[in-house]
C-alpha cells in the first residue's frame, strides 16, 4: 500500500515536470500581427477615399473652368454682335447725314437759282394795270374769299418769286410768272391755259399750287421762309 502512494506521488511530479517543459505560446506574440493586419485595412480604406475625394474635386474644376469658359465665349459673341449692330447703325446715321446735306445742298441752289430771274421788258405778254399788279391782286385775292392773313402771305411769296412781275423768268430754271411755275406751261396744278398771258391765272396757280401740295397758303408760306423756295 505505502508503495503505491509513492508510485503516485512520483507519476504526478513527473507529468508535472513534463508539463513544464513543452514550448509556451504566448499571446503577445499573437495580437501584434492582428493589429499591424486590421491597420493596413485602415490605411487602404482611408487612401482610396482620398483618392475618390481627391477625384471628384478634379472633376468639379474642370465643370467649373468649362462654364466659366463657356460664359465668357457667349459674352465675348454678345458684344461682337453688339458691336455688329452699332457699326451698322452708325453706318446708316452717315448716309443719312450724307444724304440730308445733299438735299440741303440741291434746295440751296434751287433757291439761288429761283432768285436770278430777269425781268423780261421789251414785248412783254402779260399787261400791266396802270394801278401796278400788286393793288390789283389784293381785290383779286379777296373775291376768292381770302382773308388779309392769306393775302400778306400771298404777298410775301410772289414778291420773293417774281417781285410781282409777270413776266419774269428764270434765266437758270426757266420758271416764269408770278408765282415762278416751272416748267413755264406747267397746268398740273389747276388747267390754266392761259398761264404765260394773265397775270390772275398766275395767282391762281400759285394758290392751287400751294394748296395742293403743303395744304395751304400758310403751310407753303412757312416752308417758304425756312427753305428759301416752295
Amino acid at each position: 500500500m505505502r508503495s503505491l502512494v509513492i508510485v503516485s506521488v512520483l507519476g504526478a511530479s513527473l507529468l508535472n515536470t513534463s508539463t513544464s517543459m513543452l514550448p509556451q505560446v504566448e499571446v503577445s506574440n499573437i495580437q501584434p500581427t492582428n493589429i499591424h493586419s486590421a491597420q493596413k485595412t485602415i490605411d487602404i480604406s482611408n487612401s482610396y477615399d482620398f483618392d475618390q475625394t481627391k477625384g471628384l474635386a478634379s472633376v468639379k474644376d474642370d465643370l467649373k473652368n468649362f462654364k466659366a469658359q463657356e460664359e465668357a465665349r457667349h459674352q465675348k459673341e454678345l458684344e461682337e454682335a453688339e458691336k455688329k449692330v452699332a457699326q451698322e447703325k452708325a453706318k446708316q446715321e452717315q448716309k443719312e447725314r450724307e444724304n440730308q446735306a445733299k438735299l440741303a445742298e440741291q434746295r440751296k441752289a434751287t433757291a439761288a437759282a429761283a432768285a436770278q430771274t430777269v425781268k423780261i421788258q421789251a414785248n412783254p405778254s402779260v399787261s400791266i394795270p396802270s394801278s401796278g399788279i400788286r393793288n390789283e391782286a389784293y381785290n383779286f385775292i379777296k373775291s376768292l374769299g381770302y382773308s388779309d392773313g392769306d393775302w400778306s402771305q400771298i404777298d410775301f411769296i410772289v414778291n420773293k418769286e417774281s417781285t410781282w412781275n409777270p413776266n419774269a423768268v428764270n434765266r437758270v430754271s426757266g420758271a416764269c410768272g408770278l408765282a415762278q411755275a416751272l416748267p413755264c406751261n406747267n397746268s398740273k396744278f389747276g388747267v390754266h391755259t392761259d398761264y404765260k398771258t394773265n397775270w390772275q391765272s398766275q395767282l391762281k396757280w400759285l394758290l392751287d399750287y400751294s394748296n395742293n401740295r403743303y395744304g395751304s397758303i400758310s403751310s407753303a408760306y412757312n416752308f417758304w421762309k425756312n427753305n428759301g423756295w416752295y
